[in-house]
């Protein structure tokens, strides 16, 4: 009932939508068809899911001193949507484009899950556990859903089209986020 919680959900879900097609997709995309060995692709990984390990921890302290959730899940939610765009026009067999670019979309994506889970957490007490359970189930939620309709998608409208989607999908999913109440 609360339309913060309901937005930032929503949020969440746009989130678990990236992760499953990235995790499921991407690999197969760089192997197949770029055609990068699974060396270099391990490379490529390594350089793409550091911001994971360097970024939520000092943002998620400038969302509690200075900012507030909103801005900065807006802001991620920007640059996972638009560089998520950007792989579909990508061109290049280089490992260090490939790694530039997906690196640009877990900055978005650890920005926006940090933001998520501080901004929900925030809003929900040790009596909301239905609420926390709820929120927890949208990632495996998303593990049944996406898949199958990613697969249908990419079925008409190759990997650049499902790609395509994926951002926009992110890029759609600001609308909830300005929906929210920030916190600061």
């Amino acid at each position: 009932r609360d339309k913060n919680l309901k937005s930032i959900c929503k949020v969440n879900f746009a989130l678990q939508s990236f992760f499953v097609v990235m995790v499921v997709f991407t690999p197969l995309y760089l192997s197949r068809i770029v055609g990068f060995d699974w060396k270099d692709i391990s490379l490529i990984f390594i350089v793409m899911l550091s911001p994971f390990v360097f970024l939520q921890y000092p943002l998620g302290r400038i969302a509690d001193e200075r900012f507030g959730e909103k801005e900065i899940l807006i802001f991620g939610l920007i640059v996972m949507g638009l560089s998520t765009l950007m792989i579909a026009k990508v061109t290049s067999h280089s490992i260090w484009v490939w790694a530039g670019i997906l690196f640009a979309t877990r900055v978005g994506a650890a920005t926006v899950e940090v933001m998520t889970d501080s901004y929900f957490f925030k809003h929900v007490s040790e009596k909301d556990t239905g609420l926390v359970s709820l929120y927890r189930s949208i990632s495996p939620l998303a593990y049944v859903i996406v898949p199958i309709v990613a697969t249908i998608i990419q079925t008409f409208f190759g990997f650049n089209g499902l790609i395509s989607l994926l951002g926009i999908f992110c890029l759609v999913a600001i609308i909830p986020a300005l929906r929210i109440k920030d916190t600061r």
